[in-house]
């Protein structure tokens, strides 16, 4: 599968998502690799973590890497396909803002999963966001499923219930997935290891985070 982790607007927590997913996948015994497209590099550098530990299923990494003469959304269009070939599951990490690789991966993959929080200012991207779905669906003949993930949710019950009548017109293109992701410190104890919260272990397990992203990756990959 090429799954993309994209959205708009930076802070969503697409990378810990496109972390914990790709961790999950690999302990299952798939070859996984992210192609890290965001300028922070945090899935590189949680990568680069990982394989420190010998004993945890293997994630590979790819940063977008131009040829002399060649720009980024040519580099991606050459290097996708090799990476198809080579790995069973390449999860795309990209976005912060509406960029031509930003479109283009959305293009390119089977699916993808949008990580939005619960606020005005996730919500405010939300119309752009649809229309710029649209916008593929209509260009590639065919409609892929692009879904919402609502992270961090462990807030105000009040400006959940905000976010989800806000996204209400928006369904067609940026349907709400059941699940959600709660506001938990595993998560990021998972990020600083290298690991996945279900790789945690000790007092660091959480077993409802884990549980979280078990959900959701029953969600998209289905077993």
């Amino acid at each position: 599968m090429l799954l993309c982790i994209g959205v708009e607007k930076g802070g969503a927590g697409k990378s810990t998502v496109c972390q914990n997913l790709a961790s999950v996948r690999a302990s299952l015994g798939h070859s996984v690799v992210i192609l890290d497209l965001d300028g922070q590099a945090t899935s590189a550098k949680w990568v680069s973590r990982r394989n420190e530990d010998e004993t945890l299923p293997a994630v590979a990494i790819e940063r977008l890497a131009p040829k002399k003469g060649e720009g980024n959304t040519a580099a991606l269009k050459r290097q996708l396909p090799a990476l198809a070939e080579q790995y069973t599951d390449v999860f795309i990490d990209v976005g912060g803002k509406d960029t031509d690789l930003l479109r283009l991966a959305l293009a390119a993959c089977d699916r993808t999963i949008v990580p939005l929080v619960p606020s005005p200012a996730d919500l405010d991207t939300v119309p752009d966001f649809a229309d710029v779905v649209e916008a593929i669906h209509t260009a590639r003949g065919e409609r892929r499923p692009v879904q919402v993930i609502l992270n961090m949710t462990s807030g105000s019950p009040r400006m959940l219930n905000e976010m989800l009548e806000g996204m209400g017109p928006f369904h067609e293109a940026l349907p709400v997935m059941k699940k959600r992701i709660g506001t938990r410190v595993a998560f990021k104890r998972a990020m600083s290891e290298g690991k996945g919260v279900h790789e945690l272990t000790g007092r660091d397990f959480d077993p409802a985070a884990a549980n979280e992203i078990k959900d959701l990756y029953l969600e998209v990959f289905g077993k």
